[in-house]
């Protein structure tokens, strides 16, 4: 029955296929390797390169690092500047006595 839809769908028997030319045969492809590993000719489009995922990771983690350093760095000056108010604040309120 299955071999009958196909032929109908193709217009030939597989084996009719077979004696021209045409291969026809199945692979598994394990999904985590669809877009960075295939070996598959007649993708849609063509995979990614893997250098490219590793030179983008490696941007990324740069800027989050300089990130955690400017946000450290800016914590640090807030911190002074409100200890030298607060130090003041109690200078003042001590003098005022």
């Amino acid at each position: 029955m299955w071999l009958l839809k196909c032929s109908n769908f193709l217009g030939s028997s597989l084996d009719q296929a077979r004696k021209i030319g045409g291969v026809y045969s199945y692979y598994t492809t394990k999904i985590t390797d669809i877009h960075l590993r295939s070996t598959s000719q007649v993708d849609i489009e063509p995979g990614g390169s893997l250098m490219y995922m590793y030179v983008f990771g490696g941007i990324g983690i740069f800027i989050v690092v300089i990130a955690c350093i400017n946000f450290m760095n800016l914590s640090t000056a807030q911190s002074a500047g409100r200890a030298k108010l607060a130090c003041a604040k109690r200078l003042a309120h001590f003098v005022a006595r």
